[in-house]
């Protein structure tokens, strides 16, 4: 089992971030039974409105400027290329929290589909500090303390630990949950995405810190209450014009020749490797 005093390890993997735009079927229900908003259900009802392309992510070789750590992959890389994790992530703001289901709505309409959108868990993992992100999770709040550099940065306030205790969490689990946590805290264009991954996931990979997007609006710091920090997260991804305030894309993760198999992303995901971010 994973431990801080293993020595963290970063592997190359193919990434391609999709940004949805959405309209409803006049006959369906904006809001579940218990009165929250939900995605449309329908894949007629999803179009792409852009994306990132592929890029590789690769702690191994310099990336292309202006990034550290993402480059353009071969041809030979892209024909290679076997799907790792493919996922939607809604920003729901009634719940101040994200929904997230393991596939892609483009391809599948959610009646067809065995996994609805669920808020997002986690995870412990064995007595360590580590925290797995999943879509089936122990819990729906962090069971230890977040980094202080995380929450209301990374993660919204509703994930806030209810533990007392001093101990604080690391993270590893779903590379397409953490990669879209990542996205959605930052400006809706693909530079600021691209810029976003390529600057908080493991800017130097020899460290696990997680750095702090410099694009997050500001105001989601210390010293304000919980519920101002939930208001300014929900006026932070505001993106007039595609659905309201809900906010929505497709991560897909792929292993590739030459970079990490996909068992061995599955292991750096449960922790095999250590932490992902701290």
């Amino acid at each position: 089992m994973a431990t801080r005093s293993q020595t963290p390890r970063a592997f190359p993997f193919l990434v391609r971030v999709t940004q949805l735009s959405y309209a409803y079927d006049t006959s369906a229900p904006r809001l579940t039974n218990d009165g929250y908003w939900q995605p449309p259900k329908r894949t007629d009802d999803f179009a792409v409105h852009y994306s990132t392309g592929w890029w590789v992510w690769d702690p191994f070789h310099p990336g292309e400027a202006p990034y550290a750590h993402l480059r353009t992959p071969s041809d030979a890389e892209l024909r290679s290329r076997e799907v790792h994790r493919t996922g939607t992530m809604f920003w729901a703001p009634d719940r101040q929290a994200y929904s997230y289901r393991p596939e892609s709505c483009l391809k599948k309409d959610l009646n067809r589909s065995d996994s609805p959108y669920r808020r997002l868990g986690f995870n412990k993992c064995g007595t360590s500090n580590l925290v797995l992100v999943a879509y089936h999770g122990e819990d729906f709040q962090l069971p230890f303390r977040a980094p202080r550099r995380m929450l209301n940065t990374l993660l919204p306030p509703v994930y806030a630990s209810r533990s007392t205790s001093d101990r604080e969490c690391t993270l590893a689990g779903d590379l397409a949950v953490i990669i879209g946590l990542i996205v959605l805290s930052t400006a809706n264009t693909k530079d600021s995405m691209l810029k976003a991954i390529d600057t908080t996931f493991r800017r130097h990979p020899s460290s696990t810190q997680y750095a702090v997007n410099q694009e997050l609006r500001p105001g989601r710091g210390e010293g304000i209450s919980t519920i101002e920090k939930a208001i300014d997260w929900l006026r932070s991804i505001d993106i007039t014009g595609i659905g309201v305030l809900e906010r929505g894309i497709i991560v897909d993760i792929c292993s590739f020749d030459g970079g990490a198999s996909g068992r061995v992303l599955k292991d750096w995901e449960h922790g095999k490797y250590g932490e992902m971010l701290s």
